[in-house]
């Protein structure tokens, strides 16, 4: 597994027992500190560890706040995939149509053969409740006072919750929506030919003024690049295919 680059495990197995109150380590017996993490790696097997500052450990909770950042990036980030899978399967009439998403429940029940993208709404969902956790954390952090943070608890609850609604939510995202995307190739290639955006791919073959000229024509005459260049004798629509080809997959200097 690759290592986190800022080291967050090894910063959440610092805990500040035996810092009493604000560090001090004022009331506690001696020996307390050395023997409690001796025994909390024996019975977990994980090297709890004191922290190098139990004064900032009692104040700061500066690496849950990591943690809550970094699992909120982790939710939004599958949130636009999700919104993008919700997008791209919307239709196939007034919409995009180009995926088929699995259909997860029976659709609408005002509108007959309708089928919701509940999969990827739910994943959207799930990236709300983790950013509000976040703000929570967040919140709790930058609210302790002085030598002591009393909002521990709350940055515990949210940020276990956070994890184990990601846990959970993509396993089930994965295995009942992203494994039976199935792609519509006769409409993503219908798509294809008939948008502007192959007029790019053209650039290097006939020159960027007459690629110009003639998408402005596509748009006015409310007809595909591709046929006025085959009707016009610029290219043949082979010949375009192949330019388009060639342009889907360059080669990027290093």
């Amino acid at each position: 597994m690759r290592r986190n680059s800022w080291g967050g495990r090894d910063k959440l197995r610092a805990l500040p027992l035996g810092g009493t109150a604000i560090g001090t380590g004022f009331g506690a017996p001696a020996g307390y500190r050395s023997a409690v993490y001796t025994h909390l790696r024996d019975i977990t097997g994980v090297m709890y560890e004191p922290p190098a500052n139990p004064f900032d450990a009692m104040q700061n909770m500066d690496v849950f706040a990591r943690v809550s950042a970094e699992l909120r990036t982790c939710a939004v980030s599958l949130a636009k995939i999700a919104s993008d899978l919700t997008v791209l399967s919307s239709g196939p009439v007034g919409g995009l149509g180009d995926l088929k998403l699995p259909e997860a429940q029976a659709g609408s029940s005002i509108m007959p053969g309708k089928v919701n993208p509940v999969l990827p709404m739910a994943m959207i969902q799930l990236s709300f409740a983790v950013v509000g956790n976040d703000v929570a954390v967040a919140q709790a952090v930058q609210y302790g006072e002085l030598e002591i943070n009393h909002f521990e608890p709350v940055v515990a609850s949210r940020v276990f919750d956070s994890i184990a609604l990601l846990n959970n939510g993509v396993q089930r995202f994965a295995q009942k929506c992203v494994t039976g995307i199935e792609a519509d190739v006769v409409r993503n290639e219908k798509h294809l030919m008939e948008s502007m955006a192959v007029a790019t791919a053209l650039v290097p073959k006939i020159g960027y003024a007459r690629v110009s000229m003639l998408a402005r024509q596509s748009v006015t005459e409310g007809r595909s690049l591709v046929s006025i260049l085959d009707e016009s004798g610029v290219l043949s629509s082979d010949d375009t295919i192949a330019a388009i080809q060639k342009a889907s997959y360059p080669v990027f200097d290093m």
